[in-house]
Formats: structure tokens, C-alpha cells, sequence
């Protein structure tokens, strides 16, 4: 699992140029996401958890009521009381839970969660499918998928009185709820069960609860998700097995990317950068890139049904009730540090050394141990610079901080940096002793020879004159 904002230390002499574990020193591979532990539970349908994290809840329709699993230990507590539960939400206080009954007579189970009773049943509509809460939390709306021909509708449910304020009629068969993050829109999918219209999403005013307008998306659209700034819906479409994104001020589908056999449903990550897609017919999930619009991986889950992402994007649960068992996605993905290179400086000589990660807003800082005399670090850039003074080993703690995919991150490292002492100046160094070669002995002897043979012949020139 991914132990974002919990200090990573290795061990590292820069001097030798090694390679560090966490890829401070050399580009690291991305971490592909990957299956983790699976846990059981009896059916598992519709899948969300608490505010803190701290529990998943999951409706376990052959059990018939509510699976609680701890989301540290994997434990899980079963909770009875609800007839063919089939989706869950949570207050945003924590203190409820709201599970959709999905019979002909169906309803929506209130179920107090530091109690673990049903302490209300609203009558919803038939089969009520999908249900969620808006931001405030002040309403429970459920996705009533009807019966047949008959026009189906949308139950929207008082938090304060468990009492419905009134039901929307949105089409033939609504499958899905996901509000905007401002509270004020509810996008609700509408499937076609003959498949021959096209399916489509109702653009719902919270406020008046009317339909303020239709997208047509697929044939048979199952689930949405709308971003963390309320720019775009993601749909998945049964029928084409694909993902579709709609520009939510304009109300179009502007991209679709295909994904695996018979989407279910979508989650998105907290920054909105990843989406999660449950494909039941082949058995993956696929993990997009919202950026880019691709597929950048493809998990094996068996027959998945619904998915829901940590708050931190450390875990996906992804439920499968033909296997009776809630799989645990690992989202690790750990931040990718790069370098130019660290290296070993000289007294007296300018030195440059270069530490980045990719992430925003890194942030550096010497947490244990210093730098070299006269090197500073900069916090913004993670540049090494300056003039070393004094010769030695230098021992120090460098951590990094920054956001990695909407989380922040922190990772550090232990590092030395060695600084040799400066070059010898000329007049400090030693009077050479190394006698001259033969050949300049040779020729100093031949120069002396001509010398002595010029100033005798001198001599005897004057002794001649005279």
C-alpha cells in the first residue's frame, strides 16, 4: 500500500554514485497499480466508505443487509436488516447509512452506523437501484429502476424528517446518481432495457428538482461520476464499452474511451486524475488517465460490480457478487525523483549538484546532519550550490515534500557528499631534486666545452695584440 506523507529513508553515499531505492539518484519506473487482498463477503453490491476512511460498507444483497469492514484490519462486521440491498451512501457526518432496498415494494433502509440499527424505512419506487447524498446532506435521492413499461422515477428522501419531499420522473429505467460538487445539480443515468432508444443522463436541478436537460449517452448507461470541480461527468455505457465524458457547461459528450466489456461502474480519485472503470463481462477494471483519455492499466478482478477510491487514493474495494468477495486495489504509485547527477566537489571550486521530483510545489529542506561547509541548498528548486571551504565528509538528511496526484508526499533520504581538499599553489610546492636526463647532460657539457674553447681563444687573442 502507498504510505504517502510517512517519511521513506535509505541510505546513500552520492560520492559513489549509486542508485537510490526510491529513484532520488536515477528516473523510477511508475508504479502500476495492483490486486491486493480480497475479503469475504456475501454478495457484495453497491460499495462506498465512511468520511474518515476508516470503514468501507458494502450491501450484501445474499446476506441481506450491510457488510462494515475495517479498512486497516480487513475485518468485517455484518449488519442484517435490509431486503435486497443493492447500493449504499453515507452521511457526510458518518452517523447514517442509506442502503437501497431494490424489490417491487422497494425502499431505502436508515441505518444508524454507530449502532448498526435501521432506524427508518422510506418507501421509495420499484426496485430502487442506485441512491446518494447531496454535499450538504440535508437529502438521500434513490434511482428508482422500475418495472417493465412503467415510467420510473427518482425518490428524493429529507435527511432531517427520513420523509420524501417528492419523485422525479427522469425516463424508463434510472441506474445511477452523482451530484456536482457545489451540491446544486444531480446528474441521474437512464438506461433503454429493449435497447432500442438511446440512453441518456437528466441534467436535475437540486433546487427546483426539475430536469434542466437530457444528454444522450449509449444505450444502456450504468453509472456517473462527476470530477472534483464539477467540469465533467464520466459515464460508463453497458452497451458500447466505454467511458464517456461529458463538458457539463455545455452539456455534450466530448470524448469516449473504451474500456473493457460491460462497464458497471466508475470512481474517481480525489483530484480527479484517475478514473477507475468496472468491466463485469471481462472480468477487469480499468484504470484511465481523465488527462490524457487513455486506458494506462488493466486489472484482474472477477465478474466486478461497483468500485469506490480512498480519499487518499491509496486503496480502491472493488466488490464481485457472483464471487462473494470485496477486492482490495493497491494504488500505489510513489513519487518519481530525478537527478543530474550528485558528485564530489573540491575546496575553493564552484559546485552544483541538482535534486528534482516530479510532483508540485516540491519542497526541500536539510532535516538532519549539514551540507558541506559553504554549500547552500535551495528550498524551492532542490539546487546544491556554492564554494566549498573545508575538506571532508559531509553527512546529511534530505526530505522532500510535494503533490503526487492530489497527495502529498514526503520522502527522505540519507546522503554524503565528499569535498576534497584544494590543489597545491606553485609556490607551496617542493624544490624538484630529479637530476637532468643524459641528453641534458650531454648538451650542458658540449655548452661549457664551446664557453671554455671561446674564452681561450680570446685570451690568446689578446696576448697576441699585446
Amino acid at each position: 500500500m502507498r504510505r504517502l506523507g510517512h517519511a521513506a529513508t535509505a541510505t546513500l553515499g552520492l560520492g559513489l554514485g549509486m542508485t537510490l531505492g526510491l529513484g532520488l539518484l536515477a528516473p523510477a519506473p511508475a508504479a502500476a497499480d495492483a490486486v491486493g487482498d480480497t475479503v469475504t463477503v456475501a454478495g457484495p453490491s453497491g460499495i462506498t466508505t465512511s468520511p474518515d476512511g476508516t470503514k468501507v460498507y458494502a450491501a450484501s444483497y445474499d446476506a441481506g443487509g450491510l457488510s462494515v469492514i475495517d479498512a486497516a484490519t480487513g475485518k468485517v462486521l455484518d449488519l442484517p436488516g435490509v431486503t435486497a440491498p443493492h447500493d449504499v451512501a453515507v452521511s457526510p457526518d458518518g452517523t447514517r447509512a442509506y442502503i437501497t432496498a431494490s424489490t417491487l415494494k422497494g425502499t431505502v433502509a436508515v441505518m444508524d452506523t454507530t449502532t448498526g440499527s435501521v432506524v427508518a424505512q422510506v418507501k421509495a419506487g420499484a426496485f430502487p437501484q442506485a441512491v446518494a447524498v447531496t454535499p450538504a446532506g440535508d437529502q438521500v435521492w434513490a434511482a428508482n429502476f422500475g418495472r417493465g413499461r412503467n415510467s420510473s422515477t427518482v425518490t428524493v428522501i429529507d435527511t432531517k424528517t427520513n420523509q420524501v419531499k417528492t419523485n422525479i420522473t427522469v425516463g424508463k429505467h434510472p441506474t445511477a446518481i452523482a451530484f456536482s460538487p457545489d451540491g446544486t445539480t444531480a446528474y441521474v443515468t437512464d438506461a433503454d432495457l429493449g435497447g432500442k432508444a438511446t440512453g441518456s443522463v437528466a441534467v436535475i436541478s437540486t433546487k427546483s428538482r426539475r430536469t434542466t436537460a437530457t444528454v444522450q449517452v449509449g444505450r444502456w448507461p450504468t453509472a456517473v461520476a462527476v470530477s472534483p470541480d464539477g467540469t465533467r461527468a464520466y459515464v460508463t455505457d453497458a452497451a458500447s464499452g466505454t467511458l464517456a465524458v461529458i463538458d457539463t457547461a455545455s452539456r455534450t459528450v466530448t470524448a469516449t474511451v473504451a474500456v473493457g466489456t460491460w462497464p458497471t461502474d466508475v470512481a474517481l480519485t480525489a483530484d480527479g486524475t484517475r478514473a477507475y472503470v468496472t468491466n463485469a463481462e471481462s472480468s477487469t477494471v480499468s484504470v484511465v488517465d481523465t488527462t490524457t483519455g487513455t486506458v494506462t492499466d488493466t486489472l484482474d478482478v472477477p465478474r466486478p460490480q461497483a468500485v469506490v477510491v480512498a480519499a487518499d487514493a491509496t486503496r480502491a474495494w472493488v466488490t464481485s457478487r457472483a464471487s462473494d468477495q470485496v477486492t482490495v486495489l493497491d494504488l500505489d504509485a510513489p513519487p518519481a525523483f530525478v537527478t543530474s547527477g550528485l558528485r564530489t566537489g573540491q575546496v575553493a571550486r564552484p559546485y552544483t549538484a541538482q535534486v528534482g521530483l516530479t510532483g508540485t510545489d516540491p519542497r526541500f529542506e536539510v532535516t538532519d546532519g549539514r551540507l558541506p561547509a559553504g554549500l547552500v541548498l535551495d528550498p524551492a528548486t532542490g539546487e546544491i550550490t556554492g564554494t566549498p571551504t573545508t575538506p571532508g565528509q559531509s553527512a546529511f538528511t534530505l526530505t522532500v515534500t510535494a503533490t503526487v496526484s492530489g497527495i502529498p508526499a514526503t520522502v527522505s533520504a540519507d546522503y554524503q557528499i565528499r569535498i576534497d581538499p584544494a590543489p597545491a599553489a606553485a609556490a607551496d610546492r617542493p624544490a624538484s631534486t630529479t637530476s637532468a636526463s643524459p641528453r641534458t647532460n650531454t648538451r650542458l657539457v658540449v655548452w661549457i666545452g664551446t664557453l671554455t674553447l671561446l674564452t681561450a681563444s680570446a685570451l690568446l687573442w689578446l696576448r697576441l695584440r699585446v
